[in-house]
């Protein structure tokens, strides 16, 4: 639902020719916290065109600020609208539709258990 709503946005904006939806086991093969915040809450972690080069890297480089920054601020805005009109209607049902994996407390029992330090000197075994 929360896709759907950023979607007819972003169509709105840029038109449907420029938008791509990755399908569900699309992997880009990099990592990021949206993982981590997708196990708890409804989440959507878009991608906007304006840019050419490796992200994170010395040869990432916008080429059309208004692609990269202005256009994917407005559907985002657009996007927070809908959901919290109408005494935050949407948003309500995207909470409640969502079917998170973890809640927030099972999420951070999990993070607790999984965290230690290692620590090592350098040295071979």
């Amino acid at each position: 639902m929360l896709q759907e709503l950023f979607v007819d946005n972003a169509h709105s904006v840029v038109g449907e020719d420029k938008v791509l939806i990755w399908s569900d086991g699309y992997n880009r093969g990099g990592s990021t916290d949206m993982g981590d915040v997708s196990h708890v809450i409804p989440a959507l972690h878009p991608y906007c065109g304006g840019v050419t080069g490796t992200p994170h890297a010395n040869d990432y480089i916008v080429q059309d600020y208004h692609q990269a920054v202005i256009n994917p601020a407005i559907v985002m805005a657009m996007t927070i609208v809908d959901l919290l009109s109408d005494e935050a209607r949407v948003a309500t049902k995207v909470v409640e539709n969502n079917d998170a994996p973890m809640t927030r407390d099972e999420y951070l029992e999990y993070q607790r258990e999984r965290a230690r330090v290692i620590s090592f000197d350098g040295a071979a075994e």
